[in-house]
C-alpha cells in the first residue's frame, strides 16, 4: 500500500512540476499621466509596436485610448513576484506608481489602482485590465466590455471567436496601419 502512495505522489509531482518553474516575463505598463479607463493589449500583431525592454521586463507603452497592438507574443505562466507595475507617466517622463490589486480588493482610499489581469482569445490574444478608483470600477468594466466589443467588432458573436490573420475590422484604438 505505501509503495501505491509513493508511486501515486511522485506521478502526481511529475506532472505538476513543470508548470511551477514557468514564469512568465515581467511587465510594465506605462500609462498617460491622469489617465483612468480599461487597459486592452493585443499580442501577436505584426505591425503593432515593437517590443521594448527595462531590464528583462517588457514594457507596454499605453496610448490614451487604453488600447495598445503590439508584437509581443502573449505569455502564460506564474507572475514574477512584484509584477506587474503600473505607471502614470508625465509629460518630462517623470513617473508616478499606480498599485495594482486584485478584483476583490475592496478598499479605496480614493487612490488610483490598476485592477485585474483578464486573458482572452477572441480574434487575437488579448489581456485587460482596468485603472480607477475602487468607486468607479463597476463603471469601467463596463467600457472594458464595450471596448472590447468595438475593437473586435461584436466580441459576443460566436464568429468572433474564430482566428482571423487581418486587423481589418479593427474599430478602435491604435490599430496599425
Amino acid at each position: 500500500m505505501k509503495t501505491v502512495r509513493r508511486i501515486g505522489l511522485l506521478l502526481l509531482l511529475s506532472m505538476t512540476m513543470p508548470a511551477c518553474g514557468q514564469t512568465i516575463e515581467p511587465e510594465i505598463y506605462l500609462l498617460p499621466a491622469g489617465f483612468e479607463g480599461p487597459v486592452l493589449i493585443i499580442f501577436n500583431q505584426a505591425e503593432g509596436a515593437a517590443p521594448k525592454y527595462e531590464g528583462e521586463a517588457r514594457v507596454y507603452e499605453i496610448p490614451a485610448s487604453g488600447v495598445l497592438w503590439t508584437q509581443f507574443s502573449d505569455q502564460s505562466g506564474w507572475v514574477p513576484k512584484g509584477y506587474p507595475k503600473f505607471y502614470h507617466v508625465s509629460a518630462d517622463g517623470s513617473r508616478t506608481k499606480i498599485e495594482y490589486t486584485r478584483w476583490e480588493d475592496t478598499t479605496d482610499g480614493g487612490r488610483v489602482k490598476a485592477y485585474g489581469g483578464s486573458v482572452g482569445v477572441s480574434r487575437h490574444r488579448y489581456t485587460n485590465y482596468v485603472v480607477c478608483r475602487r468607486s468607479e470600477l463597476s463603471k469601467m468594466e463596463v467600457r472594458g466590455r464595450m471596448q472590447l466589443d468595438s475593437v473586435f467588432g461584436g466580441f459576443h458573436r460566436r464568429e468572433y471567436f474564430e482566428p482571423q490573420d487581418s486587423l481589418e475590422d479593427a474599430r478602435m484604438g491604435d490599430a496599425p496601419k
